[in-house]
C-alpha cells in the first residue's frame, strides 16, 4: 500500500509539472542594436514535454502581419529549473525585406509563481547565414490562450 501511495505521489508530481511547462507562453523579447527592431512580441507553444524533453512553435513578431513561426526542440532541468530551447526549423514567416528571421537559441529560468514565469536570454544567428543576430532578453508569462494557431 505504501509503495502504491509513493507511486501515485510520484506520478501526480511529474503530471503537475508537464502541465505547467505545456500551453502557451507569450511576452517581449528585446534585441541589441542592430537587429530588426528593438523589441518583439513573442508566443511560445510548448505542446510536448515528457519532464525533460520538449518540443514547440515560436512566434515572434512585431505586429500580425510580420511574424516568423519557428519550431523548437529543448531540455528542463528540473534541479535547476532552467529550459534551453533551441530553434531548428523556419516554418513560415513574414518580415520587411531588409530583415532576415533569425534561429534563436532560448535560456530561460522558470519560475514558479501565482502567474508561472519564463524569464532569461536569447542569442542567434541569421536564417541561412553564419551571422550573429544581436542578442536579447526575454520575458514570457503563461496564457490560456494563443494569439497564433497551435
Amino acid at each position: 500500500m505504501r509503495t502504491y501511495l509513493l507511486l501515485s505521489f510520484l506520478f501526480a508530481a511529474i503530471v503537475s509539472h508537464a502541465q505547467t511547462l505545456t500551453g502557451i507562453w507569450r511576452g517581449k523579447r528585446t534585441q541589441a542594436a542592430g537587429g530588426c527592431f528593438p523589441e518583439y512580441s513573442t508566443e511560445i507553444h510548448i505542446y510536448y514535454d515528457n519532464g525533460k524533453e520538449l518540443m514547440g512553435n515560436a512566434y515572434n513578431y512585431f505586429s500580425r502581419e510580420q511574424y516568423t513561426k519557428i519550431n523548437f526542440k529543448g531540455r528542463y532541468n528540473t534541479t535547476t529549473k532552467r529550459l534551453v530551447l533551441i530553434e531548428n526549423a523556419v516554418v513560415e514567416y513574414q518580415v520587411p525585406p531588409q530583415c532576415t528571421p533569425c534561429i534563436k537559441t532560448y535560456d530561460l529560468n522558470w519560475i514558479d509563481s501565482a502567474q508561472p514565469i519564463l524569464d532569461g536570454e536569447w542569442k542567434g544567428h541569421e536564417m541561412g547565414s553564419s551571422f550573429i543576430c544581436p542578442p536579447g532578453k526575454i520575458h514570457l508569462i503563461k496564457e490560456a490562450h494563443a494569439l497564433f494557431p497551435v
